[in-house]
């Protein structure tokens, strides 16, 4: 036990020692010592012990702008994002963690520019985070480009979204819009509850997830991740999936639905009306359709079986293909 105290000791030690000497090689407050060192305060008062929940979300600062905000224009490096709409009279900017240390701001013309500055941050056990609250639901424009870090946005009536984000989490929430583009490399996107003309959400790697999602035109691809779509209305929608399962349940139009290795599933009575095509390499297909309108099928495995309960040999008005190279297919009749 004595050993183990001891080897606490010095460990603690020896992360104060390295702390001191980045005081001397960099900028205090460029080199994230003094994060190091207010973390280690906070959590020896308030007696939690590195990693203390009270110090998780710290509010360090906050800035009231009386001005009007239409557009948002924020690049993040590697902290957090949030914004929301409130019905307040002014924008208020709150920053966690010390971001203040880290993030330019400028709201003129009715464009809130946010930019982070500094990137560099060793011994911070809780990453900073900027939460912006806009008195309107209404803004032209979302523009966010960030390389690490969660984004979310709240309640809001947009022209335009564009987020693109390297690493990190994007969720939207009854954020209606004309046109949405969202790019994630790595880290999940979700959407709740919201309405668009057009959609295009693109993973490299990680889930795609959507409920009460209404759109157009959707264009919805994981490289490696699953898609899951509830309760969603689409006009036209397209999926793709290098690896992982797809499953839809909600009200489509016509779709194109492809996956690499993973299986398809469409379920919630479902009634295409235009032409739709399946494809899967490595896994099965399951379309659980109402009889109505009529279909006309196209089933072909490779290596799996085929059962059809929709299937006649009158021509009917809406084509459905479906095609496994690896897997089964089945398509059942729900009333």
């Amino acid at each position: 036990m004595l050993r183990k105290i001891l080897g606490i000791i010095w460990a603690v030690i020896a992360v104060a020692l390295i702390g001191l000497l980045l005081m001397f090689l960099f900028k205090w407050k460029d080199s994230g010592a003094s994060n190091f060192f207010k973390f280690f305060r906070i959590s020896v008062v308030n007696d939690e012990g590195f990693g203390g929940k009270g110090n998780m979300k710290k509010l360090t600062s906050e800035q009231i702008l009386s001005a009007n905000m239409t557009d948002l224009k924020a690049e993040i490096s590697s902290m957090g994002l949030e914004l929301e709409s409130t019905g307040t009279s002014d924008v208020k900017i709150s920053f966690y963690n010390g971001a203040e240390e880290y993030v330019q701001y400028d709201l003129s013309g009715g464009v809130l520019t946010l930019k982070e500055t500094k990137a560099f941050r060793m011994f911070v056990f809780s990453s900073p985070k900027v939460v912006i609250q806009v008195p309107s639901r209404k803004l032209n424009t979302i523009d966010v480009q960030k390389t690490s870090g969660s984004f979310t946005a709240t309640g809001f009536d947009v022209d335009t979204v564009n987020v693109k984000s390297s690493s990190g989490s994007i969720k939207l929430d009854d954020v209606n819009a004309r046109n949405i583009d969202l790019y994630s490399t790595s880290g999940s996107t979700s959407i709740y509850g919201s309405s668009y003309d057009n959609l295009t959400a693109k993973v490299s790697s990680g889930s795609v997830k959507m409920e009460g999602t209404k759109a157009t035109k959707a264009d919805i691809s994981a490289s490696s991740g699953s898609i899951k779509l509830t309760d969603v209305s689409f006009d036209s929608l397209e999926t793709r999936s290098n690896s992982g399962s797809t499953k839809i349940e909600g009200k489509i139009g016509k779709i194109n639905a492809s996956v690499t290795s993973g299986s398809i599933k469409m379920s919630d009575s479902i009634a295409l009306t235009g032409e739709s095509r399946f494809e899967s390499h490595s896994g099965s297909i399951k379309l659980y359709l109402v009889p109505s309108p009529e279909y006309f099928f196209e089933t072909k495995v490779s290596s799996g079986s085929v059962k059809n309960d929709l299937d006649s040999n009158r021509m009917g008005s809406v084509p459905i293909s479906a095609k496994a190279t690896s897997g089964s297919i089945r398509i059942e009749k729900l009333d």
